[in-house]
């Protein structure tokens, strides 16, 4: 029985709906896990149909990526090249939160709708497929739950976060092989020439599509839209986070927290006046691929692409990374990059942009300090504590007191 007539209702008619469509059968020969990789698989999937008798398995990025298995396949014949298997966490609790932020789905999506209209390179897709999904939903469920009064979403999205447990949704990509060409490592520092470089790509990406509509491909959610569902989490996880973090949190890092808590309202308002392009999301150092030969980079992981402001991805790089060189001169380098692609943007603005970029990447990390969220161990929490710290000190040098009075022409 649904009920109707209330904003309530609704989403509880919505939950009732995904949660009993996500569970039902699967489409046929979507891999749910690596044991369902089969060489029949792989050569039924690989356009030009070879003949593969087996393949060994290595897992690769172990620690730099926390809600996807990625695995190098080297199948047999020899001859064969080798490939990248990617698929949902098999960590259950990461997984859910992927799903419920629906990462899976929007990668799945870029290689296949959106990636043929990039002006940079991406690992080359071998094949991708998922269930059927209906690719306006997420967006749908954003809208309602940004009209719907914060105390109403705070009490609905445990809820909400449980069925997502419950959905087994299948996803799956084959990639080209990056293996041969040199990774970045967000854990080490990085030269001047690659940081010049990492800006000039990503300038790329901005400039192709800034400003410029997306409601082709709705699956690419707006900044604007997820920022209710970051701002409950930043309320949410605050005690958590403090606690959990103690040892490396001043005053002055805890008051920053408390600021952006108090102001999260008006920051995002701030944040929808600027203008919107195609984000990566993550661009960070372990995200990139550097082909030395060409003097390119490939930019992989595109789970958490969106639309928002270009300072997002400009300050998830610059301040979370041990670059070298000045954070003024990489954004007067990105400004120029931008310039050449036809688009002019002073430097005032984009050092406004940056700094907002600054504090809501400051929203993400404390979504990653969920105790839902697992980091293994080793590599991951030590680069969770690096990330954190890098963006309060960044965080540092913001006067905040000012920075949402106006916004630079």
């Amino acid at each position: 029985m649904v009920y109707r007539g209330t904003k309530f209702n609704c989403v509880l008619s919505c939950i009732r709906f995904e949660s009993a469509n996500s569970i039902g059968e699967h489409m046929p020969g979507i891999p749910h896990s690596l044991d369902d990789i089969t060489p029949d698989w792989l050569s039924a999937n690989l356009a030009d149909r070879p003949i593969i008798h087996s393949f060994s398995k290595e897992v690769i990025g172990e620690g730099a990526g926390f809600l996807g298995d990625i695995v190098r396949i080297r199948p047999q014949p020899e001859s064969l090249a080798s490939l990248v298997v990617k698929l949902p966490t098999a960590t259950t609790n990461n997984r859910r939160i992927g799903q419920l932020l629906g990462v899976y789905e929007r990668e799945v999506r870029f290689y296949k709708e959106l990636r043929p209209y990039l002006s940079i390179r991406t690992p080359k897709l071998l094949h991708g497929d998922m269930d059927d999904s209906d690719p306006t939903r997420s967006l749908r469920d954003l809208r309602l739950m940004k009209r719907l009064p914060i105390w109403l979403v705070k009490l609905l999205l445990p809820l909400v976060s449980k069925l997502a447990g419950n959905v087994n949704q299948r996803y799956v990509l084959l990639l080209e092989d990056l293996g041969g060409y040199r990774m970045g490592d967000q854990l080490n520092s990085v030269t001047h020439e690659d940081s010049m470089l990492a800006v000039k790509t990503l300038a790329s990406l901005h400039a192709g599509f800034f400003d410029r509509s997306l409601t082709a491909f709705p699956w690419v959610i707006p900044f604007d839209l997820g920022a209710r569902y970051f701002q409950i989490v930043t309320e949410k996880n605050h005690e958590e986070f403090c606690v959990r973090h103690q040892h490396i949190l001043s005053d002055s890092h805890r008051k920053i927290l408390n600021w952006l808590i108090a102001n999260a309202g008006l920051f995002v308002g701030r944040m929808a006046q600027l203008p919107y392009t195609l984000l990566h999301g993550d661009y960070r150092l372990d995200n990139l691929s550097f082909d030395d030969e060409r003097g390119e980079i490939i930019v992989m992981d595109w789970q958490t692409l969106l639309q928002g402001p270009i300072g997002i991805d400009l300050s998830y790089y610059i301040a979370s990374t041990d670059v070298d060189g000045s954070e003024h001169e990489l954004l007067e380098y990105y400004r120029g990059m931008m310039s050449e692609e036809g688009i002019e943007i002073s430097s005032a603005r984009v050092r406004y942009e940056y700094e907002m970029g600054v504090i809501a990447s400051l929203q993400r990390i404390m979504l990653l300090a969920s105790d839902d969220f697992h980091f293994g161990e080793g590599r991951g929490p030590e680069l969770l504590e690096r990330t954190t710290i890098r963006f309060f000190e960044a965080a540092e040098k913001i006067e905040l007191d000012t920075l949402l009075r106006s916004v630079p022409a």
